[in-house]
């Protein structure tokens, strides 16, 4: 492939391929965000000791050279392709280094909120506002009869307090696609009770636990919650996502088994309702809390009792250098709501779902698993139990060969 210098498109098409395009069939959002760390793997390669970082892999010292091909050229070159390609494939795509800079996997389920402006009712939006708010929540999801909470602070800007909302209202709308319909209204207090901190500190907690379990309030709900402050009206929203079904549920039993030289972990679940499931996990060394990698299941599960093996790649321990025992922890997952097996997308996408007979409805895409909050801590490793082998597989092989072609 040649790119003249001066065509943007060309280079934009070229930065794409190599930040984001990468071969495979995989479209969770997750894996993206892996392929975007890239940075952040190449600044853990940095800390390997000088005995891991000679060793030679089709034709690249380290990931320092890596490093060094990819910051030495100016546009995106087939060398500097294939440096990203070789740095990215160190790892498979679901079996990552987690590092602590990864702060959305490292928890996973917090609501990652930011700070925002606030305007009362037909003031100029366009002009310095006089407050800012801020949402926090532990969860942006939550399922069956699990309590979303959420809590709010309002700040005045020019003086840089928090200032004392008067809350009129916490109101829970369904999703668009079931016509924002209202649910029952979220209960809040600043008085220390329930799930409120700490009493009269001007951070106001709300509460909302589901009123029914029919398809209004499922998908991706949304809290309103209007206030005065100096007798002007104010609204502030949250959006949170909420599962009535359990389709899923991790029962607190755990395999571990090494294969190929990488460390497998398979929680059971017993799966209520059959389907496509995402699964996740952090892993971390059970000695100095270090993260160690990322891993997730990607496949179909039948209804009973199955197991979802998560692999943490043997290079991974070897590019740490730990060994000794290592702990589970942030377990959790979703079933894709998707009226087909992934199996059967091709001849979906050939026919169409209508000639396959195949029913839709106009429901969220996906069904929340309650996550699992315990620990599980595995057996003692060693760190010469491991493979010290990078990965190899057909994807990376076409990714080096597109490049090659190219």
């Amino acid at each position: 492939m040649q790119i003249k210098p001066g065509s943007i498109i060309g280079v934009l098409l070229i930065l794409l391929l190599a930040y984001w395009a990468l071969p495979g069939n995989e479209d969770d959002s997750r894996v993206n965000r892996a392929r975007a760390s890239l940075d952040q793997e190449v600044q853990l390669q940095q800390q390997m000791s000088a005995d891991r970082s000679g060793s030679e892999v089709m034709g690249f010292a380290s990931s320092m050279n890596l490093k060094r091909v990819i910051a030495q050229e100016s546009a995106p070159t087939p060398e500097a392709l294939r440096a990203h390609y070789q740095l990215y494939y160190r790892y498979p795509k679901n079996s990552r280094p987690l590092t602590k800079s990864m702060v959305d996997l490292l928890d996973p389920m917090k609501m990652q909120t930011s700070t925002l402006p606030l305007y009362k009712k037909g003031e100029d939006i366009k002009g310095p506002p006089s407050y800012q708010f801020q949402f926090n929540s532990p969860s942006h999801s939550i399922t069956g009869s699990q309590l979303f909470i959420a809590s709010l602070e309002v700040r005045n800007i020019a003086e840089g307090v928090a200032v004392r909302p008067d809350i009129k209202s916490a109101k829970v709308y369904s999703d668009f696609a079931s016509g924002r319909q209202l649910l029952n209204e979220a209960e809040f207090n600043d008085s220390g009770f329930d799930e409120d901190a700490r009493a009269d500190d001007n951070i106001f907690t709300f509460s909302w636990r589901a009123g029914g379990k029919d398809r209004k309030y499922w998908g991706d709900l949304e809290m309103k919650v209007i206030f005065e402050i100096e007798g002007e009206e104010y609204e502030a929203s949250l959006g949170f996502f909420h599962s009535p079904e359990l389709v899923a549920e991790f029962l607190g039993v755990f395999d571990e088994y090494m294969k190929d030289g990488s460390l497998t972990i398979a929680p059971q679940i017993d799966i209520k309702k059959g389907g496509h499931f995402i699964i996740e996990a952090n892993l971390f060394h059970e000695e100095t809390q270090e993260p160690i990698g990322w891993a997730y299941f990607n496949g179909e599960l039948d209804p009973g009792v199955q197991q979802a093996p998560l692999i943490f790649f043997g290079r991974i321990f070897h590019d740490l250098a730990l060994d000794g025992k290592f702990v589970l922890r942030n377990l959790r997952g979703f079933r894709n709501n998707i009226p087909f097996k992934l199996g059967d997308m091709q001849k979906v996408a050939e026919q169409g779902l209508d000639k396959m007979g195949i029913e839709t409805k106009d429901e969220p895409d996906k069904e929340m698993i309650a996550n699992y909050d315990q620990d599980y801590t595995t057996q003692e490793y060693k760190l010469e139990q491991f493979s010290k082998q990078e990965y190899q597989g057909a994807d990376k092989e076409k990714a080096l060969s597109m490049v090659n072609a190219g």
